[in-house]
């Protein structure tokens, strides 16, 4: 009776398949063995770069378009959405009642449609959208949005004049 590896018969090892498999290595010559190994760890070494390499739009990626966040906002959306979340807000805080509230973020949307940010004022995207992630939390809830960080960085907006937006934002004096 033939030994095969680890002391066992050649019937325990075919029945085995953890077994059989060591004792097809070892019968195998060893250049087999060796390309084998190296062919498993050529794949691997082939494939780290790519898996390793910057994504597009990390530093040292291939982008080549800017940061879409560093756009400036557009008045009416970030208004109308601090105005609503205003009204919210204080009836979160129990300022206004469920009526109120529904009448307050109304009014919120229709003055918004007249608004502008001041002269010289451009706020980005990143920043509204940091403004308007605060006013969302509840841990700013019993602050104003002029008492949060993140909204008083941002400068404020005014009511254009009714003539000037019906004519299509031309100022009658020029």
């Amino acid at each position: 009776m033939s030994v095969g590896p680890v002391g066992s018969t050649k019937a325990q090892v075919n029945k085995h398949p953890l077994l059989s498999r060591v004792a097809a290595a070892s019968r195998a010559p060893s250049s087999k063995v060796a390309l084998g190994g190296l062919h498993r760890w050529g794949w691997l070494l082939l494939c780290v770069p790519l898996w390793a390499g910057p994504t597009q739009g990390a530093t040292g990626g291939c982008s080549s378009e800017g940061d879409p966040l560093d756009e400036p906002a557009q008045v009416r959306p970030y208004c109308e959405e601090r105005e609503e979340l205003e009204c919210v807000r204080a009836y979160e805080r129990g300022d206004l009642t469920l009526l109120q509230r529904e009448e307050c973020r109304l009014q919120a949307l229709a003055l918004c449609e007249l608004r502008t940010f001041v002269p010289g004022c451009a706020p980005t995207l990143r920043e509204t959208g940091a403004c308007l992630n605060a006013l969302h939390s509840r841990s700013t809830l019993q602050q104003t949005a002029d008492e949060i960080p993140e909204c008083r960085r941002i400068c404020d907006y005014e009511a254009q004049d009714a003539a000037v937006v019906a004519s299509g934002g031309e100022d009658e004096a020029e």
